[in-house]
């Protein structure tokens, strides 16, 4: 019989029971997490550059979407017929998704990226392109990790509520509305700035200051400008995603137990 009390051990029964559904996800995540990273830094320490770290892009998307899994039909029956609280499955499926995928992800691929590049150096690199942007501060880049946090947040929240809630394909719908989340911003994002980079040209050959397009001076000025304009978007998209996420969550606490039968 299951008592009433919440119980952290039934919580590691949980993992314990899904392990063999989960066992193939986790480690496919964790090697290529790891392969990529030491792939990455060894090209970004050769070269120079940071365009190695494309090769650890996968690792985000691993993390945001990997909770999706818990969409399978039979992993739901069998969720259901679990002798433990809700509370404890609802604590089970939050701590896999935003704490062991991130970090068997993104946080491998950090740990090894730095023990090859060495932490100060990799950080200086990251610091030395993104302050190459006309008008980039240390402020824009404590901003872009905030942006980068809150998104990853706001999609693992929505793959994980409708991959759960979903009784037919869950994993499908869970990774379809998760990725939504990350392509509307996006698309909104790419429209914005050009919409600004337009603006300023306008603006700029409206005033004469454009006469020689090909000077270095007035692509900086552009590329501030831009710059400036999404800074401004990232901040509110950083507020609009800790909304959405307390909704997605507050919507998966609510609806969990109902879906229990």
């Amino acid at each position: 019989m299951t008592s009433d009390r919440f119980s952290w051990r039934r919580v590691a029964q949980l993992f314990t029971f899904w392990w063999p559904r989960l066992r193939t996800e986790f480690w496919i995540f964790l090697a290529y997490s790891a392969v990529a990273s030491v792939a990455a830094a060894l090209i970004d320490k050769s070269t120079g550059s940071i365009y190695g770290s494309t090769l650890a892009g996968p690792c985000s998307y691993m993390a945001m979407l990997g909770c999706a899994i818990f969409g399978i039909k039979a992993g739901r029956e069998e969720r259901i017929a679990l002798p433990a609280l809700n509370s404890e499955k609802m604590a089970f499926l939050l701590i896999y998704s935003f704490l062991v995928l991130p970090l068997v992800t993104i946080g491998v691929a950090n740990l090894v990226y730095g023990a090859i590049c060495g932490w100060t150096s990799s950080i200086q690199l990251m610091k030395s392109h993104l302050q190459g942007v006309p008008g980039t501060t240390d402020a824009d880049i404590v901003r872009m990790i905030w942006y980068n946090v809150a998104m990853i947040c706001a999609i693992t929240m929505t793959t994980l509520y409708f991959s759960t809630a979903s009784r037919r394909r869950g994993v499908w719908r869970g990774v379809l509305l998760g990725l939504c989340v990350y392509i509307v911003p996006s698309f909104i994002a790419g429209m914005v700035a050009g919409v600004a980079g337009a603006k300023a040209g306008f603006e700029a050959a409206a005033s004469g200051a454009a006469a020689d397009v090909n000077s270095e001076m007035f692509h900086q000025q552009l590329v501030g400008e831009v710059m400036e304009v999404m800074g401004w978007f990232m901040t509110a998209m950083i507020f609009i995603s800790v909304i959405w996420l307390g909704i997605m969550l507050y919507l998966f606490l609510r609806n969990f137990p109902k879906r229990q039968d």
